[in-house]
């Protein structure tokens, strides 16, 4: 694995894959950090694994279906480094930025290592360490200025990068939302939309 991923590293263009959604919440309470409020969406999403955020209104929570945890992390499986960005911006237009990626725990020069590493920030809090996002200050394809959350894939393993299958993807997953007039979505400048789903 290690071998892989070093050599992947070596390359001097890079393969990736970038989505986002707008007209969308977004994440809230970035500048909060590593916070335990369930508000606190950045928190949840960016650094705890099998934990999602739930709507304090009710009905909404049992019929939104919800990310259960591995969402959180199938972005990273689409790379050969295992990582993963996600770009936010919030209700207020404040632009974070952070990243994860899965490795494997191990031992290496007689240290021990955890599986989950991030790309974020960290203070020192009462002798605490506590992880902040980073303002978002990156340009191309990493800038996120429409409300909502962009996640990029870099080294993206070659058997998803397949335009046709990813428009077949979206189209078999997103069809009642699409047909219901309730998702557009654009794959490199190709809507789909209710009025051309068929195509």
């Amino acid at each position: 694995t290690i071998e892989h991923m070093l050599n992947k590293v070596n390359q001097e263009k890079v393969r990736y894959i970038s989505f986002e959604d707008e007209n969308t919440k977004g994440l809230s309470g970035a500048k909060n950090g590593n916070s335990n409020s369930k508000n606190d969406t950045w928190s949840i999403y960016a650094y705890k694994k099998g934990v999602h955020y739930e709507d304090n209104d009710s009905d909404f929570e049992t019929t939104r279906g919800g990310s259960h945890g591995i969402g959180k992390i199938a972005s990273n499986a689409a790379s050969d480094l295992h990582l993963m960005y996600f770009a936010n911006c919030d209700e207020f237009g404040d632009k974070h930025i952070g990243g994860t990626v899965q490795l494997i725990e191990h031992e290496y020069n007689g240290q021990c290592y955890r599986n989950t590493g991030y790309f974020t920030d960290s203070k020192q809090e009462n002798g605490i360490e506590k992880y902040y996002p980073f303002p978002n200050k990156y340009n191309s394809i990493f800038k996120k200025d429409t409300r909502g959350l962009k996640i990029i894939i870099p080294y993206l393993k070659k058997e998803f990068y397949n335009e046709e299958a990813i428009i077949r993807s979206v189209c078999d997953n997103f069809f009642v939302s699409i047909l219901d007039k309730r998702l557009e979505v654009d794959i490199n400048g190709k809507p789909i939309r209710a009025d051309n789903i068929s195509s």
